[in-house]
């Protein structure tokens, strides 16, 4: 989006303005017009494909031509209107960036604070214009994790500068082992105390513990369950669902429960959840990772 980048990979690109107190907007509205921004915005998001929230898309009113508009929205009733057919819709960042993954050129984050805040340890690069004012306003641009970027250019404009940052180090990373108990087409499913999603039974990996062994350990302690066969599902990187600006890594597993699980004392719910059934508190792994392969392996 430099012109100047070669890397094969796809990048996740965030562009925002944002003044001196890291505002970006005032009730769904741009506190400064600076038409060459605007021409600047353009110039670094023409080909490429916007993911953005709700207010954020109903802001500028219309999909942006010569790009790509992913909507990320809860409301799975909404549709952008007369213009449904342009607009591509997502419930979740993880699913809007899977999606992304699909269209044209780079995945650019488009805001708003929400937005930018989840995409953050999942962003790559980040195109970052800094307005010389202190305007009043109810949204603003996430503080940059200093240990994990480095500032790679900055040119000044007419009260701003333009800069362009690269990711240096990786976000705070946990890794964790997980099991996807399967029978009769449901999956076995709890949310912890003290968190809002349900996942799939595991957790984190002790020290010098194999990805299995947590797993065993972990299904013991959460459910009573003593898996007797582990078979790998694979590796993903997702967002950690109750640390905010962390991923999870987790190593999966699928086996056949012998027995009925037992809710241990950290577990405040559980359930078995049929393979197609939707929700709206799943975490990111179990949503966009584990149920696709699921679903896969275990037809209807």
């Amino acid at each position: 989006m430099t012109g100047d980048d070669a890397s094969d990979e796809r990048r996740v690109v965030m562009v925002a303005a944002y003044a001196r107190n890291r505002v970006i907007g005032d009730h769904g509205e741009i506190p400064w017009r600076i038409p060459e921004d605007f021409a600047h915005f353009k110039r670094v998001t023409i080909g490429h494909t916007l993911v953005m929230g709700r207010a954020t898309y109903d802001s500028i009113g219309r999909p942006l031509p010569g790009r790509t508009t992913i909507v990320v929205t809860r409301d799975r009733d909404w549709t952008a209107g007369e213009y449904a057919d342009r607009v591509l819709v997502a419930h979740r960042l993880e699913e809007a960036l899977d999606l992304a993954a699909t269209q044209q050129g780079d995945t650019v984050i488009a805001g708003g604070t929400q937005i930018y805040a989840q995409a953050m340890p999942l962003a790559t690069h980040q195109i970052l214009t800094e307005i010389a004012l202190e305007p009043d306003g109810d949204a603003r641009f996430p503080e940059i994790p200093s240990a994990e970027w480095g500032e790679v250019d900055r040119v000044p404009g007419p009260g701003l500068d333009w800069v362009w940052w690269e990711r240096i180090s990786a976000p705070p990373t946990l890794e964790v082992a997980a099991v996807a108990f399967v029978r009769d087409g449901q999956v076995l499913t709890v949310r912890k105390r003290g968190t809002s999603r349900f996942m799939l039974v595991g957790g984190k990996l002790d020290p010098g513990e194999t990805p299995a062994d947590a797993a065993c350990r972990e299904a013991e302690e959460e459910v009573g369950l003593q898996p007797r066969q582990l078979e790998p599902l694979g590796t993903f990187l997702a967002l950690a669902a109750n640390e905010p600006g962390h991923l999870v890594r987790s190593v999966a597993f699928l086996t056949v429960p012998e027995g009925e699980p037992q809710v241990a004392a950290e577990i405040e719910e559980m359930r078995w959840m049929g393979l197609d059934d939707r929700h709206d508190d799943l975490a990111p792994l179990l949503e966009h990772h584990v149920l696709p392969l699921l679903r896969q392996r275990f037809p209807r």
